[in-house]
């Protein structure tokens, strides 16, 4: 990558770079090192990065499981072992809800209305418009 397209000369292209918004990059700039140069003028100071050294701060700042202490190893590997069993309890749970809705639908059309009002506990969901 040559000098000239390694350059981001603002705010706006930085965060976009990083994919979030201006605010967020300035605070990382003030709170966590986001390497960011300025240009000072009279006036106002212009801001510039270099993409190489965004991609090698944002490196540096992904947790490395195996570069972490046994203690927290464990707490890594349990987080994303969570969240894979989170979402396939929630798919799990999507389809089960969706047959119970069906199930609800059928015994609504088989059974005639008299017999589902003198069975006040007998709840039956209906399918979402």
């Amino acid at each position: 990558m040559n000098e000239q397209t390694d350059v981001l000369d603002s705010w706006k292209e930085i965060a976009s770079f990083l994919k979030r918004g201006v605010r967020t990059v300035q605070r990382w700039e003030r709170t966590e090192g986001l390497p960011v140069y300025r240009h000072h003028h009279v006036k106002r100071g212009s801001v510039y990065a270099m993409r190489s050294e965004l991609l090698a701060w944002l490196r540096a700042r992904q947790p490395n499981v195996d570069s972490q202490p046994a203690s927290h190893r464990h707490h890594f590997v349990l987080l994303r072992s969570l969240t894979q069993r989170q979402a396939a309890l929630a798919a799990d749970l999507k389809l089960l809800m969706a047959a119970h809705v069906s199930t609800c639908s059928r015994i609504r059309q088989a059974l005639p209305s008299a017999s589902l009002a003198a069975a006040p506990g007998l709840r039956l969901l209906r399918p979402p418009a």
